[in-house]
Formats: C-alpha cells, structure tokens, sequence
C-alpha cells in the first residue's frame, strides 16, 4: 500500500465530510502552538477503523476539547478500542446521575412514595410525582433499542444512544477520532 501524504489524508477526510482539527501542543490553558492531525467527525467506530484501514496510519484515540475551541483539542486522552458509551457519559457527569434500565422497576418505587404521598395528604406533590413520573414513561416508551435515559436525582435527564462517537459534558467535549501523528510527516509536507 502506497503512504499517504498528509495533504492526500486531510483530501480523503474532506471527501467522507469527516473534520480536521488541531492539537494543542502546550498545555498552558491557551490554544498554542497547533498542529493538524487530528480527524474526527466519524459516525461509528466503524467508519473510524476503515478511515484508519484507508490511511495506513494511526489509532483510535480519545480527545478532550475545552467548548469555545470549536477546532483546537486541548488533551490527547488515550486509547480507545471501542465507542464511547452511555456509561462513560454518566460518569464523568458524576455521582448524581445513573443510567434507567428498567421502567417497570422506577414505576413500583414511585407507587410506593406516591401511596405515602397520599396517606400524608399531600395531594399537590402526589400530583406533581405523578406527572414526572408519566413524562418518564412517554419518554421510554418513545426511546429507540440503541437508546437509554439519564436520571438524576429521580428525574429525567435526557435520552442519549448507548453508544456514541462524541459527547458534551459541562464544558467539555469528548470524542473518539485519529491522530496523525505530525512528528513522522515530513516537515515539507506542511
């Protein structure tokens, strides 16, 4: 297989509607000293090892971008050999969120506080309760297979795929994308 130049790689990225961003080099807080090299942009990881196939170069890799910095990403994370996932999201939002596998088990629960809502004759937030609780279960019922809802704190959060090439968390962005590794490109190709 013929090498790519970096020119011919950054051509094929445009061809597939695929994005090329810059990695920061220093870690000063500030987006200095930029590089190409990093594409991102892939709908599945799939679509990412073929990309990688086609290149002859470089590996999945996970890629932390500050918001504001719409091309710059400021840390290389690491590895990955798989798409990031639902779980992954959750985690980095914190302690106070989790993943709903099971309506049925979240309808039983509410019963119960709603029922003692009602024996305390809390009529206004049993129907407060109750109203969540039916958002909740318009929310499952409308969820694709490839899907899973976010709670916190017993409410609805939102619904995301259970797996995933990017996603936003405070004020950062994750995704999994290639690196072009600059350093083994000639000079002159820039």
């Amino acid at each position: 297989m013929k090498e790519l130049s970096l020119e011919e790689i950054l051509n094929l990225a445009d061809n597939r509607g695929l994005n090329k961003c810059d990695r920061c080099l220093e870690h000063s807080g500030y987006p200095r000293t930029n590089r190409d090299g990093i594409i991102t942009g892939f709908t599945s990881f799939e679509m990412l090892q073929e990309f990688i196939e086609d290149i002859g170069m470089g590996e999945p890799s996970l890629f932390k971008r500050k918001d504001g910095w719409h091309r710059t990403f400021q840390y290389y994370v690491g590895y990955m050999d798989r798409p990031l996932s639902a779980y992954d999201y959750v985690r980095d939002l914190g302690d106070n969120y989790n993943l709903l596998y099971d309506i049925d088990t979240e309808i039983q629960f509410a019963k119960e506080i709603v029922n003692e809502m009602l024996d305390n004759k809390d009529l206004d937030a049993a129907y407060r309760y109750l109203i969540k609780l039916s958002c909740l279960k318009d929310e499952w019922d409308n969820k694709g297979d490839d899907e899973i809802i976010i709670m916190t704190e017993g409410e609805l959060f939102e619904t995301v795929k259970k797996e995933m090439m990017r996603y936003c968390e405070d004020t950062w962005t994750y995704e999994v994308g290639v690196y072009i590794p600059y350093f083994e490109i000639e000079e002159n190709e820039y």
